[in-house]
């Protein structure tokens, strides 16, 4: 048996998603090939009794699409049947049909490569086109271990818009409640009537492009749902365009990722106080900002027998957000941790935040307090 296990690195990423939708790739464009046709012939067609014409690895200058179609025979040139019980591909940029063929005694099979074009990589995201490779090797055996090189399907992909980023991150300032929203330049590299983005899953963020005054470029504007839930999240915006007749096409994907936290902003970080005497006391100030005025602070809890905590000021005080990528301002309150000094060495000491969302749901944040106890 064989089985066919295709590598795939057309961006060095590894990424996701395929449209259903077939599309002819190489419209308006010229035959011209990038790559060396003499260094594909020279590769071996050859791999372990299946052949593979070597013009049909090189497809030349293509159209990014979302779901580009390489077509591949295979050739049985042995007198024994050869079963592809699978295809193993590296990564989900790729996909194989049929999933599984048996080549008869000199015949032949075909197959289908469907590959994500609108991925690459973050110091390609403004080039106007950049090469990749899809490898493919066959594997002998029910335990696919690889016997050697196979084929590889080569090109260059050339986009119709270029990206300022080709993932964007809302990992630092993602508070649940609250609206932030950042912007990715859109470089236009011919002429178009019209971009369209969209979300995936649509329910992640909105989106909205804006065109930029005295250029062909457009910024695209990405605010992230702000009642995801409390955690890591992640997901992508696939971008359209729309030429002067009309014509739709699959442009390039931007993946953003982030972390919904709780609308609250402790700080610092954590207590450090250094080196204090034993049997003294030692004083902290701990601030909460609420970015979310729905949220509340139900208490603050010790974790020791001894010491208290106090509010420094019976009224709140209003303040701008330390990041300044957050909308709106934020509530700050100051607490007042009073501990005495119990134990020598290196100690740590919990504070257990109690907070609750609009929906009367608690939830525990947690801080620390460290010193060293000396006698």
């Amino acid at each position: 048996m064989f089985v066919l296990c295709v590598s795939a690195y057309a961006t060095g990423d590894y990424f996701s998603g395929f449209n259903d939708r077939k599309q002819q790739n190489r419209a308006d464009l010229p035959s011209e090939n990038v790559s060396n046709p003499e260094a594909i012939i020279q590769i071996p067609s050859e791999r372990n009794g299946i052949f593979i014409d070597p013009h049909q690895l090189e497809i030349g200058e293509v159209w990014e699409d979302r779901d580009f179609v390489a077509h591949i025979s295979l050739h049985n040139q042995t007198d024994k049947e050869i079963e592809i019980g699978a295809f193993a591909p590296s990564c989900t940029c790729t996909k194989i049909e049929p999933s599984e063929l048996t080549i008869p005694p000199r015949g032949m099979k075909k197959i289908a490569v469907h590959i994500d074009l609108t991925e690459r990589q973050p110091k390609m995201v403004f080039h106007e086109k950049h090469p990749f490779e899809v490898q493919f090797t066959p594997l002998l055996g029910l335990k696919q271990k690889f016997p050697g090189s196979g084929w590889e399907i080569r090109g260059t992909v050339k986009h119709r818009i270029g990206l300022e980023f080709a993932r964007l991150s809302f990992e630092e300032d993602c508070y649940q409640g609250v609206n932030i929203t950042r912007k990715v330049r859109v470089k236009v590299n011919q002429p178009i009537k019209e971009i369209k983005s969209t979300a995936v899953p649509e329910s992640l963020a909105t989106v909205r492009m804006e065109k930029i005054p005295e250029s062909n470029d457009q910024f695209i504007y990405i605010t992230p749902n702000p009642e995801l839930p409390i955690g890591s999240w992640k997901g992508k915006i696939q971008f359209q365009v729309v030429d002067k007749q009309d014509r739709k096409f699959s442009a390039a994907t931007l993946h953003i990722h982030g972390e919904t936290k709780v609308p609250i902003l402790v700080a610092p970080y954590q207590g450090v106080v250094g080196t204090q005497k034993i049997n003294t006391h030692v004083k902290e100030i701990l601030s909460l900002k609420l970015f979310n005025k729905s949220w509340k602070i139900v208490s603050l809890e010790l974790g020791q027998n001894k010491g208290s905590i106090r509010e420094v000021s019976d009224k709140p005080e209003e303040s701008r957000p330390s990041e300044q990528s957050v909308q709106g301002s934020a509530i700050e309150r100051r607490f007042e941790i009073d501990l005495p000094i119990l134990f020598p060495g290196y100690q740590t000491i919990p504070v257990k935040i109690i907070v609750e969302n609009p929906k009367g749901e608690k939830q525990v944040l947690e801080w620390k307090l460290t010193y060293i106890g000396e006698s």
